[in-house]
């Protein structure tokens, strides 16, 4: 898919890169018509730098190829709802093509866009396409034979095209017709298209002969369609042996020859995607009906198991791997992407792996997510005796100002502040926490016994580090001055 900036300084920029920097390539226009046209656009050598101006027109205009790396970039030029596009067929020298925009295509597209873009560009093995995410309209010859006769192409994306609602003849037509060595190939979103033109998707994938899988395009919403449609859809796809199978819909009603191979008999299966559409296909094995004619005739070839493709599910929490990588303490994992999920604090783990005090922590990965803020993690490594004690942070607490602890030199610990292990001492009787309530740094613990006057009685922190007898007067402690409590002398 194109990349979005808004920033740059042309509706659209194709980078190009080649073989080498030599020799020429060749580019022509198309704007509204299948006959080439005249126009502007604009070339240089690299990725920044100053643009070169160049007119083209008919079939015969070339640019030096100064650079492995060249950029050609334009205006869409836009009369009524067609757009100026540029064809890069027959650059023999072209191995990749990556495009930017300023923005998204939005609304209707005219007639012929990008048509003819990369065909029979013979070296090409990566190519990008357009984001159209906002279309709701195409015109005919909808990037008709965008990468017809890449021989060198192993994988295609295809455009965006889940906001449509409607497309006029030949749409996608020969888009990826013979790519012998593609063995992936996407299939757009037709699931909102409502009408379609002549020749749908006519011809798609003919000749990919190294394709194994090949699907189906979703025609649930279709209620009109013109002449051959999807005709030699799969025609000379001679390694096919799984058809990927959405709903059913217009197919119910109409046989559809894809021309897929006939030695593809018993050798070739259809994969349903939704199990409440497994009857439907089935039924469609059939004489007179779409798969019967496309050689799958055996209602058994015809299955559904659970989709493993790499989709992207807004709301689907218990996201599946495709490739299993090792996570430590969950290996099973399901996630689609390694991308942050903010409103994901409580993604189950599918794996129990062994926490010490904490087996149910519910963790996708030992990053920090913004929701996670009430997780409640006992550390395992310093506080084996004490469970349930909800620890903000491993440090001091400048706020507990009652639990009045006498410093000389340095105690690792504060070791006289609170116990270690869950004994009763008989120098804390004093201090009787009501329990089961939460005091952030206890600084408004109340004290059962309130005693004031303790004449000549050591503290245990006075016992245990010798201080001399004294005898304290009855004026009030440093906790009792802290909190202003009201005694009686």
């Amino acid at each position: 898919m194109a990349t979005i900036d808004p920033t740059q300084q042309y509706d659209i920029i194709h980078t190009l890169t080649f073989a080498e920097a030599s020799g020429d390539c060749p580019i022509r226009l198309y704007w509204g018509s299948s006959s080439a046209t005249s126009g502007t656009v604009y070339y240089r050598a690299g990725t920044s730098g100053d643009w070169t101006s160049l007119s083209v027109s008919g079939t015969d205009t070339t640019f030096p190829v100064t650079s492995t790396t060249m950029q050609v970039a334009h205006d869409w030029n836009k009369s009524g709802n067609d757009y100026m596009t540029p064809s890069f067929w027959g650059a023999t020298n072209i191995t990749s093509i990556a495009i930017s925009q300023k923005s998204p295509l939005t609304g209707t597209i005219g007639n012929y866009f990008m048509y003819y873009y990369a065909r029979n560009c013979s070296s090409l093995t990566s190519l990008t396409v357009p984001d159209t995410s906002g279309l709701e309209s195409v015109g005919n010859n909808f990037m008709a034979h965008y990468a017809r006769e890449c021989p060198s192409l192993t994988s295609l994306d295809v455009p965006d095209t889940n906001g449509l609602t409607s497309v006029e003849t030949a749409f996608m037509y020969y888009y990826a017709s013979d790519c012998p060595s593609l063995t992936s190939l996407d299939v757009p979103d037709t699931s909102g298209l409502t009408s379609a033109g002549d020749y749908f998707m006519y011809s798609y994938a003919r000749g990919c002969s190294s394709l194994t899988s090949l699907a189906i395009p979703d025609t649930s919403g279709l209620t009109s369609a013109g002449a051959s449609f999807m005709a030699y859809y799969a025609r000379d796809c001679s390694s096919l042996i799984e058809l990927v199978l959405p709903a059913v819909g217009w197919f119910k009603y109409n046989n559809v020859n894809w021309r897929v191979p006939a030695d593809r008999l018993g050798v070739l299966k259809g994969r349903v995607l939704n199990p409440n559409d497994l009857n439907g296909w089935k039924a469609l094995t059939a004489e007179g009906k779409t798969l019967h004619t496309n050689y799958i005739r055996d209602p058994d070839l015809v299955y559904y198991e659970r989709a493993t493709e790499y989709c992207e599910y807004v709301s689907d929490t218990i996201r599946r791997i495709a490739k299993e990588y090792s996570y430590p303490a969950d290996a099973e994992r399901k996630i689609l992407q390694d991308y942050d999920y903010a409103a994901d604090a409580f993604r189950k783990v599918l794996k129990e792996y062994g926490y010490t005090a904490d087996a149910f922590r519910k963790v996708l990965k030992e990053y920090g997510y913004t929701a996670d803020a009430r997780r409640i993690i006992i550390r395992t490594d310093a506080h084996n005796a004490d469970l349930l004690r909800r620890i903000v942070k491993q440090y001091e607490y400048a706020a507990d100002t009652m639990r009045f602890v006498v410093e000389l030199g340095v105690y690792v610990g504060d070791t006289y502040r609170v116990v270690l292990a869950e004994q009763v001492y008989s120098a804390d009787a004093l201090r009787q926490a009501i329990k089961e309530y939460e005091f952030i740094a206890d600084t408004l613990r109340k004290i059962a016994r309130p005693y004031i006057r303790l004449k000549v009685t050591l503290s245990v922190q006075e016992r245990e580090v010798g201080l001399g007898l004294q005898e304290r007067k009855p004026s009030l402690s440093i906790q009792e001055r802290e909190v202003k409590l009201e005694v009686e002398e």
